[in-house]
């Protein structure tokens, strides 16, 4: 969640994991935008089926996300 909270368009006071993008202030541009940041930050591309999908919620970015963040290799 600190990608969207260093966001400037991200009204911190609605930031909950069910809270529509839309209601932080995102729009589908901004969306595009977060994703982006979330990758650059993660080090990681989300494929391009799930980076297509309707993200709506601040969960549903994090589910997205967690789906298909590789794991850590155990030794």
């Amino acid at each position: 969640m600190y990608i969207l909270k260093m966001s400037p368009k991200c009204d911190q006071s609605k930031l909950a994991p069910n809270t529509k993008l839309s209601d932080l202030g995102f729009d589908s541009l901004d969306v595009v935008e977060l994703i982006v940041a979330f990758e650059e930050n993660l080090g990681y591309d989300l494929p391009d089926e799930a980076a297509e999908k309707n993200l709506e919620t601040v969960k549903d970015v994090l589910v997205e996300f967690s789906k298909y963040f590789p794991a850590e290799k155990k030794d």
